[in-house]
Order: structure tokens, then C-alpha cells, then sequence
């Protein structure tokens, strides 16, 4: 079984601006083999009392540490405006002013505080799917309440708790949460308290759309990938060995009929011994 949030969560960010991914990489590329740069950029770091951390290199293809990619960013924010500030001041740089732009923008940042919020999600699962312990029979209950959460950043918890996983339709626009009821985390909050971003209601309105069709896309992605109505799938778990060996409220063990039922194989033959 493939990594489900991982290309789900690929797809998802097509919805996002360009320039988000953009920022990350140009900065990177600006810093990156600089020692002159790398010491100017520590200057403010230093000034600002934040850690003198490296900035990361951008890769799509490993999500783990995409995640922190945008914690770092988010981490040296302040000291990186300052520098781009001067290197595009003093030096006139094309590159550092397009940078800079950037970093001015808040909506910019407050999609970096997006992708911290959800990130995590995504993440805590691809590494789950990377775990070197046997976690197959707590799979589809993980998978169950991951897909939920997501599910109930834009969509309405009632629909979301009263249809089956397997059933619900993540592009289903009239089970929405309204734009202003969606929740993406307390940065985010935040930041809609500033008077910058509330009296822009056109690029608030622009950043809730992509936000939530992101979520959308991303459920979609993990619903086409993974069969939440298969029964092997959710009767594995009764292979766990606090599963197998727990008593329920009658006193009787689980059985493991239903799972040799679907696995007919697994079965010891029936046949009559000749003994």
C-alpha cells in the first residue's frame, strides 16, 4: 500500500499560489552557497534573538521534511525580511526585491501558518505508514479518525458524523462550512484579527477558497486511495494482541471467525482426518 496522504497531499497543493512554493525555493537558492550570505543573514538572527538555523531546501517528493520547511521559514520570518530588506536596498537585486514582496505580503504568510496546521496531519500519518513496527491492525482506525479530522476543517460535522467514511462526497459544496466558520488553526486566527487582512475581503475571500478547495482535493486524494468500506480492512485489528486477548463486557474473547471468513485460506482445512 502506497503512502495515501503523501500523493494526496501533492495533488492538494496545486490549489495553493505558486508563489508560496516559489518563496521557499528562491530563498533557499538566494542563501544557499553564500558564505558572505550565510553570515549577513546571521547578523539579524542574532539581532532578532532568534536561533541561527540554516534555511532548508524545498523537496516534493519527501513531505516529512517539507513540514519543516515551513516551520523554518515561519521561525526566521523576521530576520529574512530584514535581510532582503538590505540586499534589496543596498544591492538593488532584482531577486532579493521579488523576495521581499513576498515577505511583505501577510497573505503569504498566513498561507505558510496554513500549511503548519494542516502539515502535521498529513505528516504524523506518512510517518506512521514509514513506522519500522507492525502497525497494520491499528491501520484502518488511524486512517478513520485522520480522514474525519480533515474532513471537519471545511466540512459540516453533522454530515461528517452521520454518513459513512466510504460515502461522503468531499467536493459536496452545499455540506460546506461557511468560509468564515472554517477553522485552519490559531496563526491563522490570528492573523484574521489583523486590520491588513480583514479590510482586504477580496484576497481573504481568494485565500479561503484555495484553502478549503486544498482540504477538499486533499480528502478526495485520501478517499480515492484508501477503501474505507473494505471489511478485511477493518476487521484486522482483531489480529492486535490487546484486541485478541481483551474480554468484552459478556466475558467472551473476540473471535476471529469474521477475519478467517474473509481470508478463506488462512483456514485450516476442514477436510475429515483420516485418524
Amino acid at each position: 500500500m502506497k503512502c495515501i496522504c503523501h500523493l494526496a497531499c501533492s495533488k492538494a497543493c496545486e490549489c495553493l499560489p505558486r508563489r508560496c512554493e516559489d518563496l521557499a525555493h528562491n530563498v533557499f537558492n538566494f542563501v544557499h552557497g553564500s558564505d558572505k550570505r550565510i553570515s549577513q543573514l546571521a547578523v539579524f538572527q542574532i539581532l532578532l534573538e532568534v536561533q541561527v538555523h540554516a534555511i532548508l531546501r524545498p523537496a516534493q517528493t519527501r513531505w516529512l521534511s517539507l513540514l519543516a520547511v515551513v516551520n523554518r521559514l515561519l521561525e526566521q520570518w523576521q530576520p529574512l525580511l530584514l535581510f532582503f530588506t538590505d540586499q534589496w536596498m543596498a544591492l538593488r537585486l532584482n531577486a532579493a526585491e521579488a523576495i521581499y514582496q513576498e515577505l511583505t505580503n501577510p497573505f503569504t504568510k498566513m498561507f505558510y501558518h496554513f500549511l503548519a496546521y494542516v502539515f502535521p496531519k498529513v505528516v504524523t500519518f506518512n510517518s506512521y505508514f514509514q513506522s519500522e513496527s507492525v502497525v497494520l491492525t491499528s491501520l484502518d482506525e488511524k486512517m478513520r479518525k485522520t480522514f474525519k479530522e480533515l474532513l471537519e476543517v471545511y466540512m459540516k460535522r453533522d454530515y461528517v458524523a452521520r454518513t459513512k467514511l466510504s460515502e461522503i462526497q468531499p467536493n459536496r459544496e452545499d455540506e460546506f462550512l461557511p468560509l468564515e466558520n472554517m477553522y485552519f488553526g490559531v496563526e491563522v486566527m490570528k492573523d484574521l484579527q489583523k486590520e491588513e487582512i480583514f479590510k482586504n475581503a477580496i484576497e481573504l475571500t481568494d485565500f479561503s477558497v484555495r484553502c478549503r478547495a486544498f482540504m477538499a482535493k486533499l480528502c478526495q486524494g485520501v478517499q480515492d486511495r484508501y477503501a474505507f468500506d473494505d471489511p478485511l480492512l477493518s476487521s484486522i485489528k482483531l489480529l492486535a494482541p490487546q484486541e485478541a486477548l481483551s474480554v468484552k463486557t459478556r466475558g467472551t474473547v473476540p473471535s476471529l471467525v469474521p477475519l478467517c471468513e474473509l481470508v478463506p485460506r488462512c483456514k485450516p482445512d476442514a477436510r475429515p482426518s483420516n485418524t
